[in-house]
């Protein structure tokens, strides 16, 4: 057993000993960094680790010193912002090695480590100016255009100036302005095609859909005309069906039937005495009767219909992009009974139907005003599900 701890134990130092060099070995160079520190603070202060921190530092700023010099010799001005990381993370490679002792390397003579430390804040306040001012500049240069979709641009390119500086310039101004221009603006309208007169209030509370919720980044639902506003799609609801069936009365007859314990008789031998068992009680079994009862049954049934279709149509082309139909039933139904007979033999359901009671049916029009409701959720369901017509 202690043998087999001893070889856990050498292998496990010998495959932490060479995890920094294969990353460095793989060109992973921030890796072997990283590694390498976590060693030396351990204290496994080695020629090797050393060695590995030294080379692995060197040719992670040589990768990236090479990097910028391309990136600047290229002279694009969307390089800065790259330049910019870059430069920040020379800069927290190097403040790893800080808070380390000074290293020296034993062999084959006695020298202190190489780490050149080099004060990079200049360059990275030069580049992230630059990429501030390139971001900034091509933003301010989309938002000239008159079209909502150069506007987002325009706000994507404001976010990056932000990300860098957050009170750049006259940014919060030119962001606000963005967000206005890049908005698509979406009406919700009714045409009543059902040839039939609507209840009061009916078309103002089905477009009560609580538009607010559908808005997003991008897109502003208005259930009302803004004649200020320029809309670039109409959502159209037309109502083609209205329908509402004749009151009915159903009624069902039905019988239902129960066991239920009744006493008990007493068990007999051949010879006409009452049997006993081991402890000299007399055997009994239980006795069941049956019950009954008739019960009467009523339902009370009115439902009512409408249909539609839901059209997106293009403002600017006219085109309709998308016809969604819409359809809801609205059913009332109330259920009572009445029983005659032992009502014990009733199931649970059924005697609490005892307790209904004839309710006066709503009139046609309150039936529509249900539907209504429903159709309204539905409605807005469907317009939320389909929002990728609207850009």
């Amino acid at each position: 057993m202690k043998k087999l701890i001893t070889l856990l134990v050498i292998t496990t130092l010998l495959s932490s000993c060479y995890t920094a060099q294969k990353a460095l070995l793989k060109g992973r160079y921030d890796e072997a960094i990283n590694l390498a520190i976590k060693k030396i603070r351990k204290g496994k202060v080695s020629d090797k680790n050393i060695k590995t921190l030294e080379d692995a530092y060197s040719k992670a700023n040589q990768v990236d010193n090479d990097r910028i010099a391309y990136l600047k010799k290229e002279g694009r001005p969307s390089n800065y912002d790259e330049i910019y990381d870059i430069y920040t993370r020379m800069k927290v490679r190097q403040e790893k090695l800080r808070p380390l002792p000074v290293l020296y390397v034993k062999l084959p003579t006695k020298r202190k480590a190489q780490f050149d430390y080099i004060n990079y804040d200049d360059d990275m306040l030069a580049s992230k100016q630059k990429a501030a001012e390139y971001y900034y500049t091509k933003g301010k240069a989309e938002l000239q255009n008159s079209d909502r979709y150069s506007a987002r641009n325009a706000y994507t390119n404001f976010l990056e100036t932000q990300r860098l500086y957050a009170d750049y310039k006259d940014l919060p101004t030119l962001m606000n302005e963005a967000l206005t221009k890049g908005q698509t603006h979406v009406l919700l309208k009714i045409l009543n095609k059902t040839n039939s007169v609507l209840p009061p209030g009916f078309e103002k509370e089905l477009l009560q859909m609580g538009v607010r919720d559908l808005n997003s980044k991008w897109i502003t639902f208005d259930n009302e005309l803004q004649s200020s506003t320029a809309y670039n799609y109409y959502i159209l609801l037309t109502l083609k069906g209205i329908n509402v069936l004749p009151e009915q009365l159903k009624e069902n007859r039905y019988t239902e039937t129960k066991q239920i314990a009744d006493g008990y008789s007493y068990v007999y031998d051949s010879r006409g005495n009452v049997k006993k068992d081991s402890l000299g009680n007399d055997i009994k079994t239980p006795k069941f009767k049956t019950i009954s009862c008739n019960v009467l049954e009523t339902q009370q049934h009115k439902e009512a219909s409408i249909g539609g279709s839901l059209d997106y149509i293009d403002v600017t082309t006219q085109q309709v992009l998308k016809t969604e139909p819409v359809a809801y039933v609205s059913n009332f139904n109330n259920f009572f009974a009445g029983a005659q007979g032992d009502i014990n033999a009733l199931k649970p359901e059924t005697k609490k139907k005892l307790q209904g009671a004839f309710i006066p049916f709503p009139n046609s029009e309150n039936m529509i005003l249900r539907a209504n409701a429903d159709l309204k959720n539905l409605t807005k369901t469907i317009v939320f599900n389909n929002k990728n017509y609207l850009q």
